[in-house]
């Protein structure tokens, strides 16, 4: 069975949360924000409590349907995700 690679950046503009993926995908990802962010972006799985996530953090989160992982941020921010199905 092949791998399925997922790559993705966000540059946020003040919004409310945005969905990372519409349709169901259960993959393993690696959330990475940018060092230079001037605050924490949020995250939340299936609209569950938000997770601060400070500038240069990085996590990565197993076998997530990324269609439930939502995340935001403040004017600028940005946030890449990449990850896989192995």
């Amino acid at each position: 069975m092949a791998n399925n690679i997922f790559a993705k950046s966000f540059v946020f503009a003040g919004e409310g949360y945005l969905q990372v993926e519409t349709k169901p995908t259960v993959l393993t990802v690696t959330l990475v924000a940018s060092t230079k962010n001037s605050g924490n972006i949020q995250f939340r799985v299936s609209g569950g409590s938000d997770v601060n996530f400070p500038p240069g953090g990085m996590v990565t989160l197993r076998s997530v349907d990324i269609s439930q992982l939502e995340v935001k941020g403040n004017l600028g921010h940005h946030l890449a995700i990449v990850g896989g199905s192995w």
